[in-house]
């Protein structure tokens, strides 16, 4: 019997072999003793084997103290009768308590890495599979390659993985992203040299996908890349040689499992296969894929077999056979046969039962870790259970605490356990916390001699450098390299966030469009913008004749899902839009759309502007309206001169810059029109008129004084010096605020 603890008294046995509900079917010695009642004997019935003792086995002293451990709360009501110990029944046990788990990965690693180097065999037993593959990895860097039992999961493999991902691409109906993972990994060749195929790809994702909407089918990506020879030649191939099993996809016929797998392996390898490469070479001849290879050989002779006895079995749709080849391959461990080290192994408790080595580690000694955690049967409750004789919930624990007593009392051993996982506080073991509590009352010396060292390692290893925060940055570019024109949307940039105009017209960076980006306000305030200006350029009137434009212009977002709310969204604005042109035609003589004009400050610098609208009115005056589907400029903004877009328009049409508009008329104010939204259709911009001679005259003296300041070469392009804290927030929406590293410096 391994493990019997033969320190138990009469009272404890029958405490511990009680029937449910005083059942302790978490205690390490349940079974064995629920065994011995069973046969009618007792504990000292039992006889020790002499050879027994010859194995790595601590000294009896242990054992008692491990019993203790273990004495539930009825067995053990008194403290003071502890037995007496050896002060020494400690020596050569020691515990870790590590911060975070990455703490306790690189302190067992290197306890593994001291034992090589030591010529010992040592061994990590854990339940946690998350330790043991971090410790085989932070192993590596070492190169020791480690005997993990629990092995690799198939789905984990780089063949595993590329079977499920070709199949994927399949059940997501090609959608731009899956086509992309397959078509960048790099076993893909579909025929090509594989420079060929990368340029290929490059002009698929950039000139196809990139900024294009809606792209929600297989027919709309090969039609938006019929353009380009190259990229339609590779989609149409695409399309043919995975028509077989799509089209199974897309019907709820039952197929033969071993068709489905055979007709999907073949599509991998056709991925796969070039004239320039050998397909069974990448796919099936390293050390664990070789054995993947023999595990589906066998699945498919077994499905085979199965399918010739006609068995219904054998049946499934293509989208079960799906879920079906994901699980097993994440089912299926597969091992590597080769260089891993002869003194090193990870395994979990059961396994490890039987091993000999010179050191043991136990790691992610935690509650619900080591012990894992119980959970209710949702469909037989504990009594049920019992009366059915079948394990309670605890009986995991039972066992648990078992293999933990084991391995307690080998001769060197090390338990280690950390404060948080994930950043999240953990609850250590009970066991520890037991021993503990035994160790403080009974005043055993514990010198614990790694913890110090080991924390020494860690120490180590994090590398320190005396680095201080990230500055704001501030280039400053020669001066022949800086823009000699800006347009009036980016006079804001230049004051809020001087930075964003270096990047984007010095450095020219270009933030690429999103993979089949998902239309936004940004789309819809494109669409009812360009809406207005064509129905005024045509001298409509109507709104029927105004909701058919936004309609015709909405074509290209016909698949969103946000369709129908924008259409609502169109009524609501063309309904104010009407009455409001209704109740200025009288006002109103002439009125410009998207008209461009430009306007020269001084001889080396211009200033472009493209007016959303300007209305002559019947009185020679001149407004200027911005359409905003956003957040409107503050009245403040704009006499401060932080917001200067219709202002300096204003000064472009005060200096006759705007080619197309003949006319002496004297700006009398700028306006703001709320499109969309709680405010659709609020006007602003009307208390402004009074001052509008000042408004002007301010944008053009902070024109000509950033004109003059960053015409030196010592002055910086800064990033964010002027920022707005609330409200319309320009530089909120640049696209350069991870180059600039804004929220490192920025407090």
């Amino acid at each position: 019997m391994p493990g019997l603890d033969k320190n138990i008294s009469d009272k404890d046995f029958e405490i511990l072999t009680a029937d449910y509900p005083k059942t302790n079917q978490n205690h390490p010695q349940y079974g064995l003793l629920k065994l011995i009642k069973g046969l009618g004997l007792k504990i000292s019935d039992v006889p020790e084997l002499p050879l027994f003792k010859k194995y790595d086995i601590a000294d009896s002293d242990r054992e008692l103290l491990s019993s203790n451990i273990m004495l539930s709360s009825e067995m053990n009501d008194d403290w003071s009768m502890l037995p007496k110990l050896k002060n020494n029944v400690l020596e050569n046990v020691s515990e870790l308590c590590l911060d975070t788990d990455s703490d306790e990965v690189f302190a067992v690693a290197g306890l593994l890495r001291k034992a090589v180097a030591e010529n010992k065999k040592a061994l990590l037993i854990t339940p946690d599979r998350k330790i043991a593959k971090s410790v085989a990895n932070e192993l590596k860097r070492w190169n020791i390659i480690v005997d993990d039992s629990a092995g690799v999961p198939a789905s984990d493999t780089t063949t595993g993985n590329y079977i499920i991902l070709v199949l994927k691409m399949l059940y997501d109906n090609f959608s731009p992203y899956s086509i992309l993972a397959v078509l960048k990994h790099k076993y893909t060749n579909l025929g090509y040299k594989k420079e060929e195929l990368d340029d290929i790809i490059s002009d698929f994702e950039n000139k196809v996908l990139r900024g294009k909407i809606s792209l929600n089918s297989f027919d709309k990506i090969i039609s938006e890349a019929s353009k380009y020879d190259n990229v339609h030649k590779l989609l149409l191939k695409i399309k043919e040689i995975s028509s077989d099993i799509y089209t199974k996809i897309n019907d709820s016929q039952k197929y033969s499992i071993y068709d489905l797998l055979y007709s999907h392996l073949s599509l991998v390898e056709k991925f796969v296969s070039s004239e320039y490469v050998n397909t069974d070479e990448i796919l099936w001849k390293s050390d664990l894929h070789s054995e993947l290879s023999n595990e589906l050989l066998e699945l498919l002779s077994s499905l085979k077999e199965i399918k010739s006895e006609d068995s219904v079995i054998d049946k499934m749709t293509a989208s079960a056979y799906f879920i079906f080849i994901s699980n097993y391959l994440l089912s299926l461990s597969l091992r590597p046969k080769i260089n891993s080290h002869p003194n090193i192994a990870i395994m979990n408790s059961i396994e490890a039962r039987l091993i000999t080595a010179d050191l043991y580690i136990m790691s992610g000694l935690n509650e619900d870790t080591f012990p894992s955690v119980t959970s209710d049967d949702p469909w037989m409750s504990r009594p049920m259970k019992a009366k059915f004789k079948l394990p309670l919930p605890e009986r995991k624990i039972g066992l648990s605490s078992h293999d933990f007593v084991e391995f307690f009392c080998k001769k060197n051993v090390i338990m280690t356990h950390a404060t948080k996982v994930d950043g999240v506080n953990t609850i250590t073991s009970r066991w520890l916390t037991k021993l503990s509590a035994i160790v403080n009352i009974a005043n055993l010396e514990w010198k614990n001699p790694l913890s110090d060292e080991v924390k020494s390692w860690i120490k180590l290893s994090s590398i320190t450098t005396d680095s201080s925060r990230c500055g704001r940055p501030s280039p400053c570019p020669p001066v022949y390299a800086r823009p000699k024109e800006l347009s009036a949307t980016w006079i804001e940039k230049w004051y809020r966030d001087p930075y964003i105009i270096f990047a984007n017209k010095i450095l020219r960076l270009k933030k690429l469009d999103d993979i089949n980006p998902i239309a936004g306000p940004a789309e819809l305030g494109t669409v009812i913008h360009n809406s207005l200006e064509e129905f005024k350029k045509k001298n409509l009137s109507t709104f029927d004749e105004l909701m058919q434009i936004m309609h015709n212009n909405a074509v290209p977002y016909m698949d969103i899902p946000q369709i129908d709310f924008w259409y609502s969204k169109f009524e609501t604005v063309a309904k104010w839009f009407i009455d409001y042109e209704a109740s200025i035609k009288n006002l109103t003589s002439f009125s410009f759309q998207e008209e461009t004009g430009k306007l020269e400050i001084t001889p080396d610098f211009t200033i472009t502007a493209k007016a959303d609208r300007i209305d002559i009115l019947r009185d020679n005056s001149a407004v200027i309206f911005d359409y905003k589907t956003g957040t409107p400029p503050s009245e403040k903004e704009v006499l401060s001169g932080y917001a200067p877009q219709l202002p300096i328009e204003a000064l472009i049409l005060q200096h006759k810059g705007f080619s197309n508009i003949k006319t002496n008329s004297k700006v009398g104010g700028i306006r703001y029109i709320k499109l969309t939204g709680s405010q659709n259709g609020h006007i602003s911009g009307e208390k402004l008129d009074a001052s509008i001679d000042d408004i002007i005259e301010t944008a053009f003296k902070n024109l000509k004084e950033n004109i003059e300041l960053f015409s030196k070469e010592s002055t910086p392009y800064l990033s964010r010096p002027n920022p707005n804290k609330v409200g319309h927030s320009i530089e909120n929406y640049s696209e350069y605020s991870h180059l600039a590293r804004v929220k490192e410096w920025n407090e």
